[in-house]
Formats: C-alpha cells, sequence, structure tokens
C-alpha cells in the first residue's frame, strides 16, 4: 500500500486464524482461510496524532479529518 507513512494503519489480521498480513490494496480475506482481514492500528501514534484539541482544530468535517485512521494510500473522491 502507498502512502503507509500517512497513516497509523500497520497491518491486516485474519479474524479467524489470526494470521497477519502486510497493508495491501484490494486485500480484503485471509490468504490462508478465506475469512475477513481486520486492519490493526498503531494506537500509540494515534494518540499523539489525534488529539481532541488537533481534531477541533481542523476546519475538514468530513469524514476525511481521520483519515490517518483510514487504511487507504490517499483521498478518494466519490459522491457526497
Amino acid at each position: 500500500m502507498t502512502g503507509r507513512a500517512a497513516h497509523l494503519a500497520n497491518g491486516l489480521r485474519c479474524v479467524h486464524c489470526e494470521r497477519d498480513h502486510e497493508l495491501v490494496d484490494g486485500l480484503y480475506v485471509c490468504a490462508s482461510c478465506g475469512a475477513n482481514l481486520l486492519v490493526q492500528y498503531d494506537w500509540a501514534r494515534a494518540r499523539e496524532r489525534l488529539t481532541r484539541e488537533r481534531l477541533a482544530a481542523d476546519a475538514d468535517r468530513t469524514l476525511w479529518r481521520y483519515a490517518p485512521l483510514l487504511p487507504v494510500a490517499g483521498r478518494l473522491e466519490g459522491p457526497p
């Protein structure tokens, strides 16, 4: 996944067998068992970067104010 440093996701984990996977665009199911993958986050970094004060000061009131928590490489354009 490109732009990895821009967000706080650091991997994927299978909900069934708990196998860890790298962040890869378009990877949604476990390569071993086919179960869904959950995004794993660096919560220590999240606490440092996403303070209440920082979020309150952000003029962007859309979902994208939480972009560091979204496991996407960049802002996606689409319908509102």
